[in-house]
């Protein structure tokens, strides 16, 4: 039958046959197809049903799976589907499919091993007399402690807010700080930031 064709004639390579004449032969599993599925960082986080395309290498058929991805999957991963591969030879088992998944990261997540990476918009206030900010994460809204005298660019540091893995410890969520000035200034911030100006002596060391 056409099976024999699946693996592209290779079937021991006896053209006359199997071993030992008629004898029975036993049953030889189908070909595992590698199917890749790219994924958001947020899908990846949270886990997520997706829909992917199966073609049959010999047909040229499709067929549509439906799959649950766990949590906490990364780039390079793969996930098992057992015998949704192609067909067995010989009453042999079906292959399996095997998923590749690729995360990718956004313009506001950026995911490196189990580690989270963000940013967090403070005003120059808080950054300058410390306070509290809110954070966006991957599953919500954090409200956390901005140390006093906070540059732009320092990080910090959440600890087992990254990425989950099964039975062990999440990553952790590393945000860094982007100091943000209002748009537009009130008549009274104006005052103040001209007063704080005029009181300050400090200037901005010159970078190498």
């Amino acid at each position: 039958g056409g099976g024999a064709d699946f693996f592209g004639g290779g079937m021991g390579g006896n053209p006359g046959g199997f071993p030992g004449g008629g004898g029975r032969s036993r049953g030889r599993a189908g070909q595992d197809h590698e199917v890749s599925l790219s994924m958001s960082i947020e899908n990846a986080f949270s886990g997520a049903k997706r829909e992917i395309m199966v073609t049959d290498k010999q047909t040229g058929s499709t067929r549509t799976l439906e799959v649950n991805v766990p949590a906490g999957v990364r780039t390079g991963q793969k996930i098992r589907l057992k015998g949704q591969g192609g067909p067995g030879i010989m009453g042999g088992a079906r292959g399996d499919v095997l998923l590749k998944i690729e995360v990718r990261n956004s313009a506001r997540f950026r995911l490196e091993e189990r580690d989270v990476f963000t940013f967090i918009s403070v005003s120059p206030w808080v950054a300058a007399l410390g306070g509290e900010a809110d954070l966006k994460t991957l599953n919500g809204v954090l409200r956390v402690k901005i140390p006093a005298g906070a540059t732009s660019g320092q990080k910090i540091r959440i600890k087992g807010k990254g990425f989950p893995k099964k039975n062990e410890t999440p990553g952790d969520l590393y945000a860094e700080i982007r100091i943000v000035l209002p748009k537009t200034l009130t008549d009274r911030e104006r005052e103040l930031f001209a007063a704080l100006a005029e009181a300050s002596s400090f200037v901005p060391e010159l970078e190498d």
